[in-house]
């Protein structure tokens, strides 16, 4: 659904979730997507943290990091990032697809940087 207007509804409605649930790693990830899609880099990255420390073996908050970090052209930062979630979860075939387009994309035909 595209935002209108300045999101700040948007932005609003995530706060109130975290303000029911501080602990909401989805409503963290939430407000991230939403900082990302103003431009607010810095409060994207911080509230995507905020989701993996709060779901440190949630393989798709690494993945919504590591999509961010690609969408910076943050290279490492967003390798580092898929690596993790495959840590989390070896036999994720979202995230091997993922890892493996990355690669494609930057011509990584020999996998991960040493």
């Amino acid at each position: 659904m595209p935002m209108r207007g300045d999101g700040s509804a948007h932005e609003k409605t995530y706060q109130e979730a975290l303000t029911v649930d501080p602990k909401s790693a989805p409503a963290h990830a939430a407000l991230a997507g939403f900082y990302a899609s103003q431009k607010q880099f810095a409060q994207a990255e911080k509230f995507f943290r905020k989701a993996i420390d709060l779901e440190p073996n949630n393989m798709v908050r690494f993945l919504q990091l590591g999509n961010f970090y690609a969408s910076q052209q943050q290279q490492p930062e967003a390798e580092a990032a898929f690596q993790q979630a495959m840590q989390v979860d070896p036999q994720s075939i979202p995230a091997l697809l993922i890892l493996g387009d990355f690669y494609a994309q930057y011509q990584r035909w020999d996998g991960p940087s040493q």
